[in-house]
């Protein structure tokens, strides 16, 4: 990678301003149209439960009320959206009814990555009491999930949560234990030569996988997590960074084994779930390689990608929905904006701060 990077990176200050344009008193609207939001579209669980990743981070960094207020909002709505048999609703129209019986298990596990982070990170025990009560209620449907993302946005929430336990007997711990032991299993189900993954096609929020199991590493100190982790990063590595800029699977075709790579249809999750995992690789092995590629990941959102067209508007804080073959999607939807996020937090986490007190990137320095 010598020779292509860029001198110095500023880390742009945290803009919550799409995020609050998209926020009413029910939750956080799901689609815009441009850049304002859409009430065609209402409402999703899922927006609200990566967001209350996001905020917590932000809250437990800040205390700002504006914050606190979006917390209690979202919460609110997820509680509201909870099942008797403790599923969640994904979908509510503009009109305040749900839209469906209950959303797919990545729904689940979606706010169960939220609700973990309240745990870990809310204001006060009663909000943690809140989310711990709404993940144990969801607790017998966590051991039983099928899906590989399901469970590592499952894994991402329960580490989070778990950080305030001690206790190894934790049936949270053991769910969490489960579900690892399972993506490892579907790893060696699928990997041939030449590939290494845990299905037999490339889809969506892919390297949300790798650090759940790194995470799971964390937590257990299980090395077949880390192994299976970092050779499942490599691989999605090897499948998108040309040497120049991050060319990220596309949805119109997504890549499958003895297939080709879509091109289009490039999405702000892929970008905001690699710089993540990258940080978290680096977080556990020191590797300074790691750093590198989460910063060239998030350079993906400021032009550093097959269109050479930036993704983020700083003025607005609002995330563009893709790369299509026509250009960038002019839509700035809530998922685009909150994995932008998730990327900048994590980025944060590993940066040292300029003397205005954000966080830079160096490229010959390693904080």
């Amino acid at each position: 990678m010598e020779g292509i990077s860029r001198p110095l990176i500023s880390l742009p200050k945290i803009n919550l301003g799409h995020i609050h344009l998209l926020t009413d008193d029910v939750g956080l609207i799901q689609h815009s149209y441009f850049c304002i939001p859409d009430r065609n579209y209402g409402y999703s669980s899922d927006d609200m439960g990566r967001a209350l990743v996001v905020l917590a981070d932000i809250y437990n960094q800040d205390h700002k009320n504006d914050v606190l207020s979006l917390i209690t909002t979202y919460l609110s709505f997820l509680r509201h959206a909870q099942t008797k048999i403790g599923h969640f609703h994904n979908f509510m129209g503009f009109d305040r009814r749900f839209l469906d019986k209950e959303g797919s298990e990545d729904t689940l596990g979606r706010v169960i990555f939220g609700l973990g982070h309240v745990v870990e990170l809310a204001s006060n025990d009663k909000m943690r009491a809140i989310a711990k009560n709404m993940i144990e209620k969801s607790s017998h449907l966590l051991e039983n999930l099928k899906f590989p993302r399901a469970k590592a946005y499952t894994i991402c929430g329960l580490y989070a949560a778990l950080k305030r336990s001690e206790d190894v007997s934790d049936p949270l711990r053991c769910i969490l234990t489960k579900q690892s032991d399972e993506l490892v299993s579907l790893y060696k189900d699928n990997r041939q030569k030449e590939w290494a993954w845990f299905e037999k096609e490339v889809t969506y929020g892919n390297a949300s996988i790798c650090e759940a199991l790194l995470l799971a590493f964390n937590l257990t100190k299980n090395l077949m997590y880390k192994k299976v982790g970092l050779t499942t990063l490599k691989f999605l590595t090897k499948c998108q960074w040309n040497g120049e800029f991050f060319d990220l699977i596309g949805n119109e075709g997504w890549y499958a084994i003895g297939g080709k790579k879509a091109i289009y249809g490039q999405q702000p999750i892929d970008a905001g779930y690699l710089t993540r995992a990258y940080v978290t690789a680096y977080e556990i092995t020191g590797d300074r390689q790691y750093l590198d590629l989460a910063k060239y990941a998030f350079e993906w959102f400021f032009g550093r990608n097959r269109l050479d067209t930036p993704l983020y508007d700083s003025d607005t804080g609002a995330v563009s929905d893709g790369l299509d073959p026509d250009g960038v999607n002019s839509n700035c939807g809530a998922e685009s904006v909150i994995c932008f996020l998730l990327a900048l937090l994590s980025l944060y986490r590993v940066s040292p701060k300029n003397n205005k007190g954000w966080g830079v990137l160096y490229t010959d320095t390693v904080p």
